[in-house]
């Protein structure tokens, strides 16, 4: 169980990956790293990641799932992410690598100030945000699967 742990020459062979790809990074020449708990507690014994990375206060006030920052990602931890259970039982985790590009929005019209129908008959002037907008995946190249076995 758990032989194929998150390791920092693992993080190093994905930012080659998005190179030869030649997908964009941040204006810091950073990408985006999406880990589970378990791809932390992992990555935070490897005494290579240890040594190479670097903590900006900066970022975990504004960011408090941020884990630390190295030469290719800003990295931070998700609860969110795929966990599944490959034939030995042994869990594997679906971290993602993400450039800039990968996602984006539309607005179909633009947001407005509306009053609310729920006024209580004219007693109470309430009014509310309306906008139409689409969130999604723009661009499914621009993401790599990260993936790591979780320990016994």
């Amino acid at each position: 169980k758990g032989s194929a742990p998150l390791t920092y020459e693992q993080v190093v062979r994905t930012a080659r990956v998005m190179d030869d790809a030649s997908l964009p990074t941040l204006p810091d020449g950073k990408r985006v790293l999406l880990i589970t708990s378990h791809g932390k507690a992992q990555l935070t014994q490897d005494p290579k990641f240890i040594q190479n990375s670097k903590n900006h206060e900066s970022m975990s006030v504004l960011f408090p799932n941020y884990l630390k920052s190295l030469p290719d990602f800003h990295i931070f931890t998700s609860r969110r992410l795929t966990r599944t259970a490959n034939t030995s039982s042994v869990d594997i985790h679906y971290g993602q690598a993400i450039a800039p590009g990968a996602f984006g929005c539309g607005v179909g019209r633009p947001a407005s100030v509306r009053t609310n129908t729920n006024d209580n008959y004219g007693e109470q002037a309430l009014a509310i945000w309306l906008a139409d907008m689409a969130l999604g995946c723009v661009d499914n190249r621009f993401c790599v699967s990260v993936r790591y076995a979780q320990d016994a």
